[in-house]
């Protein structure tokens, strides 16, 4: 019994153990404040904008555009509603995760409005600037 669990244990560590960032970085903006992030994926330049227009009862309304797209979220300060994630390209297989973007907000400080975000990129992506 003892080794089915170390065997479990074993298996399911890689998985749990969570992301090992290629990139990551810290970024403090102010409302409206817009921050852009140039990308190589594979062959191609990318760009990912983001901001924040409020924070009300805890939660930030973040706003990031990237190919094209916009997209709109409401941040919290706790686990599992504290980041976004975009998803740069299709590339992921069954064994190998796509790469991506993921924007985490860490706190805002209320004196000086300004919000504190972590960037960290997962996979082959470089980050240019």
């Amino acid at each position: 019994m003892n080794r089915i669990i170390l065997l479990l244990c074993l298996c399911l560590y890689p998985l749990l153990a969570g992301a090992e960032w290629s990139n990551e970085y810290e970024v403090k903006l102010k409302r409206n404040e817009a921050h852009k992030i140039s990308l190589i994926v594979g062959n191609f330049n990318k760009e990912v904008y983001f901001h924040w227009t409020l924070f009300a009862d805890g939660g930030l309304v973040f706003l990031a555009k990237y190919d094209g797209f916009n997209h709109q979220s409401i941040l919290y300060n706790n686990y599992k509603k504290d980041s976004f994630k975009i998803v740069l390209s299709k590339e992921g297989t069954r064994d190998k995760q796509s790469p991506y973007v993921r924007i985490f907000f860490r706190g805002y400080d209320q004196d000086k409005q300004i919000v504190t975000f972590k960037v960290a990129v997962y996979g082959d992506v470089i980050i240019q600037g």
